[in-house]
This record gives C-alpha cells, structure tokens and sequence, in this order.
C-alpha cells in the first residue's frame, strides 16, 4: 500500500500536472499519457508487463490516467463556475462558448465538460447549481471501477494477484459463460 500511495504522490501528480486545464486532447496523446501511466505503474510495484492492466487498477483501487484527468478537469471547472465576485477564467470560458459555431461547440472547454457530465451521468455542471467534488469523484471512481471489471469478466484473466499466481481462469473463479451472462 505505501508503494502505491508514493506512486499517487509522486507519479500520478507529475505525469497529470495542470491536467484539469487541458481541453480539446488528442485520443492519441491521450493513449500516450495512459501508456506512461502504466509503464511507471508496472514498474514502480515491480508487476510483470503481461498482467491485465484493468485488474491491476482494480485490485490496487486506481483509477485510470483519462478517469483521473476527467475527475481533475470537472472538479476544476465546478469551481471557478461557483467561485464568487470576478472571475477571468469564467468569463472567458464561458465567452468561448457564446462565440463557437454549433458545429464547434463540443470543442470548447465547456462543451467537453457537458460532454463528460453526460457520459458520467452527472448533472450538468454549466447550468445545475453547485455540485459537491466529492459527488464527482465518486462517481468517476464508480465507473472506472465498473469499466474495469466489465474488462476483466469479457475475458479470461488471471486471479487476483496475478503477478504473484499465474493461473489463467475466469473471473472470480466463474465459468466464462456464467460471468459473461452477467453483462448482459
């Protein structure tokens, strides 16, 4: 536990630093950030480049680079929207957002947060009145958490601790087909 709570201290705050100002990402830097994420991830805790990422996280109680940038960026913008008396930052994203085309709407940093806000299901940070930071990292956190072990139920993995045992099997120790039944 005090390898990964260096690793959140050390690693995860220098390789996301500002990373709730970054808006309009490219997928592909974002793959890089996430590859990083797991190179210094798997080699900080000493774990075997062929261990299932997804159970990694889950087991470690982690969140992925992208989730924790997202949980950063909502966070931030909850913030500077509810922050009282003059506020640059706000009127010049929330100006950026007026003079966007609709076409382009979704490339601002107010479109990508309604567009986070929707894929999380939170309520809508633009216009619903202050939303507690804790309600949003929760929720995150849940989803990570979700997606990660619908990864780890679609296919065969190791079990937990998998760099310790070595013995492929289905999640939790159920059929494929059993577990895969409760995706659906």
């Amino acid at each position: 536990r005090s390898t990964v709570t260096l690793f959140q201290a050390c690693v995860t705050s220098t390789l996301l630093y500002a990373a709730e100002t970054w808006y309009c990402v490219p997928e592909k830097f974002m793959d890089t950030i996430e590859a990083r994420y797991r190179t210094l991830l798997y080699t900080m805790l000493g774990i075997p480049v062929s261990s299932k990422y997804q159970s990694v996280l889950y087991e470690l109680d982690l969140m992925t680079a992208k989730h924790t940038i997202m949980s950063r960026r909502l966070k931030y913008f909850n913030k500077i929207m509810r922050d009282d008396g003059n506020c640059l930052t706000r009127d010049m994203i929330i100006e950026e957002y007026k003079v966007a085309s609709n076409a382009n709407k979704h490339l601002t940093f107010m479109g990508s947060v309604k567009k986070a806000c929707s894929t999380y299901n939170l309520p809508d940070l633009t216009t619903s009145n202050h939303v507690p930071d804790e309600m949003i990292s929760e929720t995150i956190r849940e989803t990570c958490t979700r997606e990660c072990w619908i990864e780890m139920v679609k296919s065969p993995i190791s079990i937990p601790r998998m760099w310790i045992r070595n013995r492929e099997t289905a999640y939790h120790s159920m059929p494929w087909s059993e577990s895969n039944a409760i995706l659906r």
